[in-house]
């Protein structure tokens, strides 16, 4: 029985109705965890496919990712074999298609919009990985279409907004090593694990979640839509191990995007203060950054020899990530510079300066994320620099690199790039 319940892939996805009863949170929770008799050979690929090739992104391979896993193998190339057939580490899965994905997609959320209505369950930490899991999906998903799904992003913001509510309760204090007094305790702690109130599970999920809206929010050009003040932290340069800095660096990219895009600062003389205060941040960050974090191997393209990016290598990958990150927020910062002249005598070489700075980091971004064992997470960041920044390149060589990288998304990880290749295609014509 179970075997013949292990081929039966076409309903891999199905979702039960309501009238059958299996949607209620206790026959779900006891139900519908697996592997289990009703595990399809299907599913047991795509999460090995999840465990081999997308957990690294998530930096947590304990997050069942099946939606972008079965986007990801219908359409990269490299997993279909002569006959067009999705094929892995070959098992043949027949019923694997590109709607396969939104298949997972619709019965993922059934269940979530059902639970989502006991605020116990809320704040179980295995629906919050589901939940951001799912956004992950709907991120990716309007980068093709434009169109993002209302229902999605309130069953993510949910279930986001319970746990760190259930974390962050200004009651609630705990003993920062790094000011010796007891403080409230906020999403810092969450994010860079730093508490027994926080699981391995949460963690991962909290900075995948953070991820997630840096990157919707940067190709939006949007604020943040989580609970800001949650997420706010005291800007620090005190000893952490490199993945709390990491994580400080990713968290000040998002600090800078609010920044830009909250919109609630109505004083400009408040308004230059702040950026002051980033900037200073950012200045700051060279004369206390950890070794660790400096580059071990720096060249610059030879562009005699048709070389466009240069060539930086860091010890791990925690130190590129950060990096990247840092260097949005710097591209941010010098865009949205209150202290700019915006009319008046130096307005076009102000402008000029603020194109070639902007040029300069995309560059690096770039090359760093091709330098270091490239991944999709670092790729995904030079896409979104790429995206947001290319209009600023008439070099055609640069253009043509940069095009180059995102191909390279497209084949190697299925990420959709047609649209901005199309948009910076356009955008470069009527400049040239």
């Amino acid at each position: 029985m179970a075997k013949s319940q292990r081929l039966a892939d076409s309903a891999a996805a199905a979702v039960p109705s309501a009238s059958s009863g299996l949607l209620k949170p206790e026959i779900w929770k006891k139900t519908f965890f697996w592997p289990n008799d009703w595990t399809t050979t299907q599913c047991a690929c795509l999460m090995r496919h999840f465990v081999d090739f997308i957990a690294p992104w998530a930096s947590s391979s304990s997050i069942n990712l099946r939606p972008p896993s079965a986007r990801h193998l219908a359409q990269a190339p490299r997993f279909k074999n002569q006959a067009g057939v999705v094929e892995y580490q070959g098992i043949p899965l027949y019923n694997l298609t590109s709607e396969t994905a939104i298949q997972y997609h619709n019965a993922v959320l059934a269940y979530l919009i059902e639970l989502s209505k006991d605020a116990k369950h809320v704040r179980d930490k295995d629906l919050l990985a589901a939940a951001v899991i799912l956004q992950y999906y709907e991120e990716h998903q309007t980068l093709v279409t434009s169109e993002e799904s209302e229902t999605v992003l309130r069953t993510f913001q949910i279930f986001m907004n319970g746990q760190v509510d259930a974390i962050s309760s200004p009651s609630r204090k705990i003993f920062s090593q790094e000011t010796q007094t007891s403080t409230p305790f906020h999403i810092e702690s969450a994010i860079n694990g730093c508490t027994a109130d926080v699981t391995p599970l949460q963690h991962a999920s909290f900075r995948v979640a953070l991820r997630q809206e840096i990157t919707s929010a940067f190709m939006k050009q949007r604020p943040i839509r989580l609970h800001t003040d949650a997420w706010s932290w005291p800007r620090s340069f005190a000893k952490a191990d490199d993945t709390v800095w990491a994580n400080r660096l990713i968290v000040f990219c998002a600090d800078v995007l609010q920044f830009c895009f909250g919109g609630d600062i109505s004083s400009s003389n408040r308004k230059v203060q702040q950026w002051n205060e980033l900037k200073d941040f950012e200045n700051s960050w060279e004369s206390h950054k950890p070794l660790s974090f400096s580059s071990i191997h720096h060249k610059e393209p030879n562009r005699h020899n048709g070389e466009i990016f240069p060539q930086i290598w860091y010890l791990a990958d925690t130190h590129v990530s950060g990096l990247l990150y840092l260097d949005l927020a710097r591209i941010l910062l010098i865009a949205y510079d209150p202290t700019v002249p915006r009319l008046g005598p130096g307005v076009a070489a102000a402008l000029r300066g603020i194109s070639a700075k902007i040029r300069d980091i995309v560059l690096r971004i770039c090359g760093v994320a091709l330098s270091n064992n490239p991944s999709e997470s670092s790729l995904l960041i030079a896409q979104m620099a790429i995206a947001v920044c290319g209009g600023h390149f008439t070099d055609r060589d640069q253009q043509i690199g940069m095009l180059d990288l995102l191909h390279k998304l497209e084949v190697e990880y299925a990420r959709p790039t047609a649209a901005i290749v199309r948009d910076l295609e356009r955008e470069w014509s009527c400049d040239s």
